[in-house]
């Protein structure tokens, strides 16, 4: 079991996410990261599922928003020890997957920011508290390649005495919400949403029916996890156009499975 709902903070993954609806503190939390201005913040879903094919991994996103201009920011709070640079891969995939549709030119998809927010240290060895990677040339490091993906991870375990004074609060936060001191218009305001949301009978029941939900998919396993990932891929295809033959031939399910599936909606 995880914590009490009331114990919940910003650096929590549901509290995050919520507070992050806020389009105002999303806004101000990805400028101040990431350096740039950022005219209008677009929800498509707060927290958007992709799945890729029907026996691999699919992910859940945090938070998936875009602006005005077509850039496309996932941000994530990293609440646990994980292969990062891996899983930032895979994420950047899972995303490019969906943002180019079947027949699009290469040139249409859409600029992607993936930020990775954790307390912890999350480059081995490191010190910074903001690292921001993109593709260049091994051969010549000031030639880039241009393939319009950052992906930034901000943590508050490093050494921040360079950085704005606005930046190093924001990170104090991170580390200690309870302790900080919250003086800038931006803490205080991510400090109201999370009070108002402790608040609510309405966001508590839905955590506890998120935990609930995770304890139950914790005994039902990974089996019937990789059963529901076809189920959803098998009627994906056939809402698309495609016969029940055809999905059979694509996937190597029997047809019968496949049929099975349809039929269950």
């Amino acid at each position: 079991m995880g914590k009490e709902f009331k114990q919940l903070e910003f650096t929590d993954d549901f509290m995050f996410s919520k507070v992050m609806q806020r389009p105002e503190i999303c806004k101000s939390v990805l400028e101040l990261i990431l350096g740039i201005p950022i005219r209008k913040i677009i929800y498509n879903e707060t927290q958007r599922s992709f799945h890729g094919a029907y026996d691999t991994h699919g992910i859940r996103l945090d938070v998936y928003v875009e602006d005005d201009n077509n850039t496309v920011f996932d941000v994530e709070m990293q609440s646990y020890d994980d292969d990062l640079p891996r899983r930032s891969r895979f994420y950047g995939g899972m995303i490019d997957r969906k943002l180019l549709t079947p027949g699009a030119d290469y040139s249409e998809m859409k600029d992607c920011y993936i930020v990775f927010l954790s307390t912890k240290q999350m480059v081995e060895n490191g010190n910074r508290c903001i690292y921001t990677f993109e593709n260049r040339c091994t051969e010549d490091k000031e030639v880039v390649l241009n393939d319009g993906v950052k992906k930034v991870f901000v943590t508050s375990a490093g050494d921040d005495s360079e950085l704005s004074v606005e930046m190093q609060e924001f990170l104090a936060y991170l580390r200690n919400p309870r302790k900080a001191e919250k003086r800038s218009s931006l803490i205080r305001l991510i400090e109201e949403s999370v009070l108002a949301n402790r608040m609510s009978a309405e966001m508590e029941e839905e955590y506890m029916y998120l935990e609930d939900y995770g304890l139950q998919q914790k005994k039902i396993g990974k089996k019937e996890g990789v059963l529901e990932g076809k189920r959803d891929i098998v009627k994906t295809m056939f809402t698309s156009g495609m016969s029940p033959e055809e999905i059979a031939k694509c996937t190597k399910i029997e047809i019968s499975e496949v049929n099975k599936m349809l039929q269950n909606k």
